[in-house]
């Protein structure tokens, strides 16, 4: 297959437009698909949350390969194989609703950014086209969705760090009534600041990466070489290749980026004050205590698990929004 009169090095060949899409299709499966993801890796979450947030642990024994297979084993002394899914319940039916926002405000921004860089009258690069648009769209679609992800951010880790020998709530609902009835409204939007500190220029840093990084390969001759090969299968290795590539990429760079302001926002939101109370827990005093207990490494407690993490769902992620997209492409040629 060849270029078509459109098509340029740097430009990415299977990128499907918002416009082109069949709306009902992409979120029905993607709902599926992105919650299926969830479960799969939401252990990583568990023990990256435990990692950060557990003050029995010290910094030496969480960190590294070591320290993820160490809080692997507790969790596992501790709560058995069910201890590795606390909390699931509350982020699979949240993440639901807010995912789909995120991803049509995701869509919608980058191709119109897109259409306005492209039409400029001032020479931008494909590369640079594609990175200002996905970190503009991702931005606003990452603090948009902050109303529905920073409650469950709230119960699912503190269902995850509960004891077991604390009764006052079981699952999602209690603990949802519970934060209502003694820290009131306030106390499900714990450490939301925090969150769109970390969560907007994470999710800007990843997708501008992501999209910058493809459109970076994509001006490669033996891309295209391989890409134009007859064989479907070069074509979709190469594809896969390119994706994954920059899925990594993007993670590993947003994770550690993100991940101080995420320790924090973390010991904050896992903390109880009570409704009326003004010795809340504050940015400043946790990082000092965390920075006098652990030196300045303990703001990157739980750094690999959450960058292993962010790495395989963005993997994982796009390559089924990829997929999701072609799936769902709207055939021009029938109507």
């Amino acid at each position: 297959m060849g270029l078509d009169a459109d098509s340029e090095f740097g430009s990415i060949p299977t990128d499907v437009k918002w416009k082109d899409l069949d709306k009902t299709r992409f979120f029905v499966f993607g709902g599926i698909y992105f919650s299926l993801t969830t479960c799969l890796l939401y252990p990583l979450s568990v023990i990256k949350t435990r990692q950060m947030a557990a003050s029995e642990y010290s910094a030496s024994e969480v960190r590294g390969l070591r320290g993820i297979l160490f809080t692997a084993k507790r969790i596992r002394q501790e709560f058995g194989i069910r201890g590795f899914y606390r909390g699931l319940g509350t982020v699979v039916v949240c993440a639901l609703p807010a995912r789909l926002l995120y991803l049509q405000t995701l869509e919608f921004l980058r191709n119109r950014g897109h259409e306005v860089l492209s039409g400029a009258s001032y020479q931008i690069s494909p590369a640079m086209v594609a990175g200002i648009a996905s970190f503009g769209a991702a931005g606003v679609a990452s603090a948009l969705t902050q109303s529905v992800t920073v409650p469950m951010d709230v119960i699912s880790q503190r269902l995850i760090m509960l004891k077991n020998s604390d009764k006052r709530y079981s699952n999602g609902l209690n603990l949802f009534a519970y934060i209502i009835r003694n820290e009131g409204i306030r106390g499900l939007y714990r450490g939301l600041f925090l969150s769109i500190a970390t969560f907007v220029p994470s999710s800007a840093i990843w997708w501008s990466g992501y999209f910058a990084c493809q459109s970076i390969i994509w001006s490669q001759d033996f891309i295209w070489n391989l890409f134009d090969q007859e064989s479907k299968l070069y074509k979709s290795l190469s594809v896969l290749g390119v994706q994954s590539t920059s899925a990594v990429v993007a993670g590993i760079f947003s994770s550690l980026s993100t991940t101080p302001l995420d320790l924090i926002k973390v010991k904050i939101q896992t903390e109880e004050t009570k409704l009326g109370s003004s010795n809340r827990p504050r940015f400043l005093s946790v990082a000092k205590d965390v920075i006098r207990n652990d030196g300045i490494r303990g703001l990157f407690r739980g750094a690999l698990p959450r960058m292993i993490n962010t790495s395989i769902w963005g993997t994982i992620m796009v390559s089924v929004y990829e997929f999701l997209k072609q799936i769902s492409k709207i055939d021009r040629s029938l109507g």
